[in-house]
């Protein structure tokens, strides 16, 4: 993965690259518990390149959508007068929506966020709205010095490889 791009390639000895699923890639790579792991392929290095010319030539294809800034600035707005009406923990609650959604969100975030400016909700109800959102998409401001949402628990698995770790 690299920042919101993700993808997994399985790249045989021609060389030929084809995407695959995240499930895909562990039910290839995972073992049991007592199983030693597998050397690497002499030509890794060529298949992380083919993989790799692959993907940037996928991206290079995809424009990318830049965030609307007037949802920043609907949000920033109907937040500074939310916070004036508020006290206390409510204030403290509303500056870290404030970084959280002032800040880089997720593609399916910024949607939510234009239904919401197109909609005029304020005050409680667009409070309400964003810390749902934020625990949705578990959102925490890019500093993270506030609460954290907590993670679901992750499965995890044993991958027979050296060269994944």
């Amino acid at each position: 993965s690299q920042g919101d791009v993700k993808g997994c390639y399985a790249v045989g000895g021609d060389l030929n690259p084809r995407s695959i699923s995240a499930a895909q890639l562990i039910t290839a790579a995972e073992c049991g518990p007592d199983e030693p792991t597998r050397p690497l392929p002499n030509d890794t290095n060529e298949r992380v390149m083919a993989a790799f010319q692959a993907d940037m030539s996928r991206r290079a294809s995809v424009p990318r959508r830049r965030p609307d800034s007037r949802n920043r600035r609907y949000i920033s707005r109907r937040l500074n007068i939310a916070r004036e009406q508020a006290a206390g923990v409510d204030q403290r609650r509303i500056d870290t929506l404030r970084r959280i959604f002032l800040a880089d969100v997720p593609q399916q975030v910024e949607t939510v966020l234009t239904e919401i400016r197109n909609m005029g909700i304020e005050g409680d109800g667009l409070v309400r709205r964003l810390h749902a959102l934020r625990e949705r998409y578990r959102l925490n401001p890019p500093d993270g010095d506030s609460e954290p949402v907590t993670p679901e628990p992750q499965i995890i698995r044993i991958v027979c490889s050296d060269g994944v770790v």
